[in-house]
């Protein structure tokens, strides 16, 4: 088991993965370190607990978006 440290919004958020898998994890945790300003700033007196939850909402959304891209575009077969 692999250990790795994510940097999100100054909190260290130590994350365990199977081993070989922490480069994932870096670029997950970028994908939140990337939207934690906004939802910080959305969180207001919420703090970190709420910004968490905004996060995951928009990564929601965005996986949302993208799988109804997907469906809609034409495959052959």
């Amino acid at each position: 088991m692999a250990r790795v440290t994510l940097d999100v919004g100054g909190t260290p958020w130590v994350v365990n993965t199977r081993d070989g898998g922490e480069d994932e994890v870096r670029r997950l945790g970028a994908m939140l370190a990337e939207r934690w300003p906004t939802a910080l700033r959305a969180a207001g007196d919420g703090g970190v607990p709420q910004a968490l939850l905004l996060t995951a909402l928009m990564l929601a959304d965005e996986l949302r978006e993208a799988k109804e891209q997907a469906a809609a575009v034409p495959h052959d077969g």
